[in-house]
């Protein structure tokens, strides 16, 4: 597993599969907590949590994820706060990318923020108005469980990413990679 930012105490065996229990203990969706455990491995740089009424309050989970985990936490800058949306946080393994993701406005900095949530950039191309991949000439995709906009010339590549982030998940957090690949099958 690649360890970008955690040192080699914190990366060996057990303090990761400590840290990656404390994530999948927060009251988030199941795939906020697949996103989170994927930046605590170093395989996206970063992360946009959205708070809403019924998840747990942005202090205790920011207790778990800052003091237990070694994660840095930035409340946005641009919030959308809205309905059940209380609140919204950029997370990353370091206080730069934190600081930096908070500040962008997802809804205006399509691409940087793409790029700081380690989509790769041809995805990011294609979601900013690039070439496509039309949804009906998608790649079968079992075991997949994230997705993102895929584009028309280099969506093999975007996919062995896709596959890539669900296989760390399906390693490092079985019991979690379950639970979404069931939650898929009850949504089609």
């Amino acid at each position: 597993m690649k360890q970008l930012f955690l040192s080699e105490f914190e990366a060996s065996e057990s303090g990761m599969e400590r840290r990656i229990h404390e994530i999948e203990s927060l009251n988030l969706s199941l795939l906020e907590q697949a996103r989170l455990i994927l930046v605590l491995l170093g395989a996206r740089k970063g992360e946009n949590v959205s708070f809403y009424e019924n998840y747990g309050s942005p202090e205790e989970i920011k207790q778990i994820l800052v003091n237990r985990c070694g994660m840095y936490m930035e409340k946005m800058k641009r919030s959308r706060v809205a309905g059940k949306l209380i609140d919204e946080y950029a997370v990353a393994l370091d206080a730069a990318t934190a600081k930096k993701l908070s500040e962008l406005d997802p809804s205006i900095d399509h691409q940087e923020f793409g790029r700081m949530m380690g989509y790769p950039e041809s995805a990011v191309e294609a979601f900013c108005g690039g070439e496509r991949l039309e949804k009906k000439e998608y790649p079968g995709i079992d075991g997949i469980i994230f997705k993102f906009t895929l584009s028309k010339n280099n969506w093999r590549e975007e996919v062995k990413v896709l596959r890539e982030w669900s296989d760390l998940i399906k390693e490092s957090a079985p019991e979690l990679y379950e639970k979404i690949l069931r939650q898929r099958k009850t949504q089609k």
